[in-house]
């Protein structure tokens, strides 16, 4: 019987500590050009390789990524689900999303600064 491991909710910073592993990430799309997007993560980028299956982004809305990452940091998206964040204001869901992996929120991805 084999054991399946679990997916590990990463950051930017993180992608290096799991190259070969699948993951989970959360974050904003910044832009896509073809089959490649990037996505403004709580501490940095990350590319996308969404393939052709996926031919377009909402730019500006927060997606969750299961994918597994390269050698090069990228990630190679296997399933990308937008999430509804209307039933919460935007700066209360990253609050929320920041706390799961870091405590309480430094700074606000998806809120302009003020």
């Amino acid at each position: 019987m084999s054991s399946v491991s679990p997916l590990a909710r990463v950051n930017a910073s993180s992608l290096k500590d799991h190259v070969d592993k699948r993951i989970l990430l959360i974050g904003k799309v910044d832009s896509q050009n073809g089959s490649e997007a990037t996505f403004q993560l709580s501490d940095g980028t990350a590319n996308i390789h969404v393939g052709s299956a996926i031919t377009s982004l909402e730019l500006g809305a927060i997606y969750q990524v299961l994918g597994q990452v390269s050698d090069d940091n990228s990630v190679k998206a296997f399933q990308v689900t937008k999430l509804d964040t209307t039933s919460l204001p935007p700066k209360e869901f990253e609050d929320r999303l920041y706390a799961l992996r870091n405590g309480p929120a430094k700074h606000h991805l998806f809120m302009p600064e003020e």
